[in-house]
């Protein structure tokens, strides 16, 4: 049989100071995922099972209607985040919106992601008020 398996980074710090405890016959702490350089954020995952998190990307409003989306959950490609995008935008010669995405642009580097996100003006408040990270695709689920 072929397994997978998937074992989210944990800080090392974390790590020596569990092992440390394992060593004293103490109990164990629980460890946040952890990434090198990732900007977002980690959360205990709202069911409050154990074991369970959300990856949290970033957006930063910059406008009434302008969002910069600057770091990707854990495991989102960047390329993956421009389709989806893309398929929030209006279809072709059509003024009927998909999705709350007017337009965006791309200003990217080797090391981090910077998308330009204009939202339809009907629908900007709406989004803001369900929140960038949910209506925006921002969050991933990650399981230690």
């Amino acid at each position: 049989h072929d397994w997978a398996t998937f074992v989210p980074k944990h800080s090392i710090r974390d790590v020596i100071e569990n092992v440390r405890r394992h060593l004293k016959g103490q109990p164990l702490e629980p460890m946040m995922p952890w990434y090198r350089g990732f900007q977002g954020s980690f959360r205990r995952d709202q069911t409050g099972r154990p074991g369970k998190f959300e990856c949290v990307g970033v957006a930063t409003k910059r406008g009434p209607s302008q969002v910069d989306v600057t770091e990707l959950p854990v495991g989102r490609w960047t390329q993956d985040y421009k389709q989806w995008l893309l398929d929030q935008m209006p279809a072709d010669g059509s003024e009927q919106k998909r999705g709350a995405v007017a337009h965006f642009r791309e200003d990217h580097s080797d090391d981090s992601v910077h998308f330009a996100i204009s939202l339809s003006p009907e629908r900007a408040a709406a989004v803001e008020s369900r929140g960038y990270e949910r209506s925006l695709q921002l969050t991933s689920g990650i399981s230690t």
